[in-house]
């Protein structure tokens, strides 16, 4: 419950989340859940990875099925810094000019 209230109530620049966090499953995982639920004006201010059990073979569409920017397996967490860093970089790249935007408008 203290993580959801700290996710609501604070700006993250990135979310790390192990989908099995608190003893859950990815079905009932209520940090994902919430994430899930966030408005995209939050969302677009935050980069999310799940780490999960399985090594998927089209990563990028389960990360999106799943609301979370990259998923990374458990057996790779060690060593997935760089392509860790790389899309992290990839989505401040994305929504650069969006944020830019935002702020000229004063919507920050």
């Amino acid at each position: 419950i203290q993580a959801l209230t700290q996710l609501t109530q604070m700006a993250y620049d990135c979310v790390i989340l192990d989908v099995y966090f608190d003893g859950g499953t990815e079905e009932a995982n209520p940090i994902l859940a919430c994430v899930a639920e966030m408005s995209m004006g939050q969302r677009r201010n935050m980069f999310v990875a799940l780490c999960t059990q399985f090594d998927d073979e089209l990563e990028d569409l389960s990360a999106y099925s799943r609301s979370v920017n990259v998923m990374i397996s458990h057996a790779e967490i060690l060593n997935c810094r760089r392509e860790f860093e790389q899309h992290m970089a990839n989505n401040n790249r994305l929504y650069q000019v969006y944020r830019e935007l935002c702020q000229e408008l004063g919507k920050d």
